[in-house]
């Protein structure tokens, strides 16, 4: 039976890219028919909107795209705000502290607004220096401004981080966990996973699910004809919460479990394979 799915929610690295380097083009074909067919696709990214720039520039995407685990909703063409739901700055002296006594110093850490991340290096010369990457093309390097101290990085006018990244120096899930649940009481935020040891912090009311949600509402499509589709830890709650939910042949086990469907692998075109099954009913 044909779920009539009006909007398609999708993940980027694991999903849609095999890595940050690499474009399928059948994937990108799958986006332009998808197009042609009604049917929106939305980007549901980790990323902020200027590292996903070097994917989003070079796709057929919807014109609102998700970002920072569903921290953002923003313009794919000019990453203009459509909704915010940023880590407030009163919040971070706590979260740092936190951080410390768990072993995480706040060098270890970053954080990052809709266009760079920030962080600290206490060998550079000036206060603060940017630097960039070059990811897929040339045109749109993911950009990293550090600072000299924790002072100058902590006293930086940001006011719109939209998550705090850091690495656990462990690697057992019973300390995983126990950060994860100590964090949400230090401070309203959910800590996010994709893979291994580094986490994310975002606002409680963020996550790519809450996203995916807003993005269904503002468009007043039904939650029925929704699909989404990932492949990380961090996908599980949107692919629960889609009327269909995908997981990529790729994706982690937990995700696979509680998918309606699983695709094939993501280099073996397995996005472009859902989206074409989308168009013509068979799902």
């Amino acid at each position: 039976m044909s779920h009539n799915i009006k909007l398609i929610v999708t993940d980027l690295d694991g999903t849609f890219v095999p890595n940050i380097h690499e474009v399928i083009k059948e994937n990108l074909a799958a986006l332009k028919a998808a197009k042609a067919a009604g049917i929106r696709v939305v980007a549901c990214t980790g990323r902020h909107w200027g590292q996903a720039q070097c994917v989003l520039a070079a796709s057929d995407f919807d014109e609102i795209c998700i970002t920072s685990h569903g921290s953002a909703v923003v313009s794919t063409r000019t990453g203009e705000d459509k909704r915010l739901l940023p880590l407030h700055d009163e919040w971070m002296p706590k979260i740092y502290q936190y951080l410390e006594s768990m072993g995480i110093s706040i060098e270890k850490t970053r954080v990052c607004d809709r266009f760079c991340y920030y962080g600290i290096d206490p060998t550079i010369r000036e206060e603060w220096e940017d630097r960039l990457q070059w990811m897929y093309g040339t045109e749109h390097p993911s950009m990293t401004r550090v600072f000299r101290t924790p002072e100058l990085f902590l006293s930086a006018e940001r006011g719109r981080s939209e998550r705090l990244l850091f690495t656990v120096p462990c690697c057992e899930a019973e300390d995983l966990m126990r950060i994860q649940q100590e964090l949400v009481t230090v401070a309203p935020v959910v800590v996010t996973n994709a893979s291994g040891t580094e986490m994310e912090l975002i606002n409680q009311h963020a996550g790519k699910h809450n996203g995916a949600k807003w993005v269904a509402q503002y468009y007043g499509i039904e939650r029925t004809n929704v699909l989404a589709i990932g492949d990380g830890f961090n996908d599980i709650p949107m692919v629960q919460w889609a009327g269909v939910g995908v997981a990529m042949g790729n994706a982690k086990e937990a995700l696979k479990e509680v998918a309606d469907i699983v695709a094939p692998n993501v280099a073996d075109g397995g996005f472009a394979k859902v989206v074409y099954d989308c168009i013509e009913g068979r799902i």
